[in-house]
């Protein structure tokens, strides 16, 4: 960088306000802090498919395990932890699309994840209804 008023080479990491050579005062470095950040635009499909595939899944039991207490037992087990995996793959996809320092990502994120978990289970519990009855018809 130049000097405006006696165009004198300044040293590449030379911060003080004014030019060594002529002592006028040099413009103020531009601030990279002003600047606007745009939001995010957040995925909507990745995010409700993270959170129905247990509840797709559990659709799909019945079919997969002809009857007996097997299929039942695949479903409630798939219920529970696929809901909690998927809760916290939720409240990842969220915390990221949130932004902020690292603490506040993961703080958020472990709060997105108890919410998207629950969420998830009652999708869950809500399609166990149909998978059921289906059950019910091909025997």
């Amino acid at each position: 960088m130049n000097c405006p008023h006696c165009q004198q080479e300044l040293p590449p990491d030379y911060s003080a306000p004014l030019c060594p050579f002529c002592g006028k005062n040099l413009p103020a470095p531009p601030d990279d802090s002003a600047k606007t950040q745009t939001p995010r635009k957040f995925r909507w499909f990745p995010f409700w498919l993270v959170l129905c595939i247990p509840a797709i899944t559990i659709w799909v039991t019945p079919f997969m395990f002809s009857g007996g207490m097997n299929g039942l037992s695949v479903a409630l087990m798939i219920g529970v932890y696929g809901s909690a995996a998927s809760g916290v793959g939720g409240g990842i996809l969220l915390a990221r699309w949130k932004g902020g320092t690292i603490a506040n990502q993961i703080f958020t994120g472990i709060l997105f994840s108890a919410l998207c978990a629950v969420v998830s289970f009652t999708i869950c519990c809500a399609s166990c209804a149909v998978p059921a009855l289906i059950g019910t018809m091909i025997h």
